[in-house]
């Protein structure tokens, strides 16, 4: 896929998620009350928990798409790099058989 379809699509994905937890919202108003371990927490309602893991899950979406840009990005300046120092060897050895 290229560059803006992907852009597209997950704009397109972003939007029909916050659509699906709007209609999720509307529908579920019930208080839930989570609990892990000793852990609880107080009673909100479906939606929010709903919307903070949609949050959390984009966020952490987020996370790793940076991480693998900033991954990519290292490495193309690396090559670029090692590119110069290949035309720079193939100029000098082109220049010195010339002589």
């Amino acid at each position: 896929m290229t560059r803006p379809f992907q852009f597209l699509f997950m704009m397109l994905f972003i939007v029909g998620g916050v659509i699906g937890l709007t209609l999720f919202l509307r529908q579920n108003p019930d208080p839930v009350q989570l609990e892990f371990i000793r852990w609880r927490t107080r009673p909100i309602s479906e939606g929010a928990v709903a919307v903070l893991s949609f949050l959390i899950g984009v966020g952490f979406s987020l996370f790793f798409v940076v991480s693998a840009v900033i991954s990519k990005s290292v490495e193309s300046a690396r090559l670029r790099r090692e590119n110069l120092a290949l035309q720079k060897m193939i100029e000098s050895y082109s220049s010195s058989s010339k002589k």
